[in-house]
């Protein structure tokens, strides 16, 4: 199982990592649309998809508020964690 890149891999500038979130405890066969459908309020979101987890870059810092709010909520059966990206 390799990454599925959406996004061009390339290093994240100070504020887009200020406006990105990572998903944890994702269900192995989620796709980008699952992903799409839990941040459904955000639109614009880039996706990177990994085996279990996801990386979303938000559109706005203010929307990372909105996203962190979806913490717990559940993706094809599994609660997924929603945290702010780490350096």
């Amino acid at each position: 199982w390799g990454a599925r890149h959406l996004i061009p891999t390339q290093v994240a500038t100070g504020d887009e990592r200020e406006r990105t979130v990572v998903l944890r405890s994702l269900a192995y066969e989620a796709d980008e649309a699952d992903v799409r459908k839990l941040f459904r309020h955000i639109p614009d979101v880039v996706i990177k998809l990994e085996r279990g987890s996801a990386t979303v870059v938000l559109p706005s810092k203010n929307d990372v508020t909105r996203a962190l709010a979806c913490d717990l909520e559940e993706v094809k059966g599994r609660k997924v964690r929603v945290r702010r990206a780490e350096d």
